[in-house]
């Protein structure tokens, strides 16, 4: 996968589908939510199965489990070394 295709952000995921919209509707949850998702760049552990899934029917490559558990982790980083 090339640098420019690289997944490297809960937005990132979120970006890889046409519109927002097509996202939420493939997740099962409203565009507002979609849209806080991208926002907050965060896809709550509820949705993640969904997501799977609706990358594999769209064919977009890259997104695993592995992925987004560690794109939470990443996010956890900073917090958890700004309380230390």
């Amino acid at each position: 996968m090339s640098e420019s295709h690289k997944i490297s952000s809960f937005r990132d995921v979120i970006g890889k589908w046409p519109k927002i919209a097509d996202f939420a509707a493939d997740i099962g949850v409203k565009e507002g939510t979609a849209k806080l998702m991208k926002f907050r760049d965060s896809i709550h552990s509820d949705h993640w199965k969904a997501v799977i899934r609706a990358a594999k029917i769209r064919g977009i490559r890259g997104v695993t489990p592995q992925l987004l558990i560690d794109l939470q982790a990443e996010k956890k980083v900073p917090a958890e070394s700004a309380a230390a």
